[in-house]
C-alpha cells in the first residue's frame, strides 16, 4: 500500500484472465490457482483507485492494476466480477 492510500473494501477471490484461444478463464498467472486477498485502494490525495491481489498461500502480488475511467465492470452472477478495458 503507497503512503495515502486506504483499502476501502477487500474480499477473497481466485484472479483470473480470459484466455482467446482456450475460450476459458485461466488462473492469471499459469499453474498458480488458489485464493487471493484483493484490496481496492483508494489515494485520497489524488483521488485515485487501484485493485491489488495478493495470494493467500506465498504473498506473492498477482495483479496491481490501476481503476482508470472509461475501465469497464461487470457483475455477471454475485460471485463473479470482471473488469475490461
Amino acid at each position: 500500500m503507497a503512503t495515502g492510500e486506504q483499502s476501502i473494501c477487500q474480499a477473497r477471490a481466485s484472479v483470473m484472465v480470459y484466455d482467446d484461444t482456450s475460450k476459458k478463464w485461466v488462473p492469471i498467472k499459469p499453474g498458480q490457482q488458489g485464493f487471493s486477498r484483493i484490496n481496492i485502494y483508494h489515494n485520497t490525495a489524488s483521488n485515485t483507485f487501484r485493485v491489488v491481489g495478493v495470494k493467500l498461500q506465498d504473498q506473492q502480488v498477482v495483479i496491481n492494476y490501476s481503476i482508470v475511467k472509461g475501465l469497464k465492470y461487470n457483475q455477471a452472477t454475485p460471485t463473479f466480477h470482471q473488469w475490461r478495458d
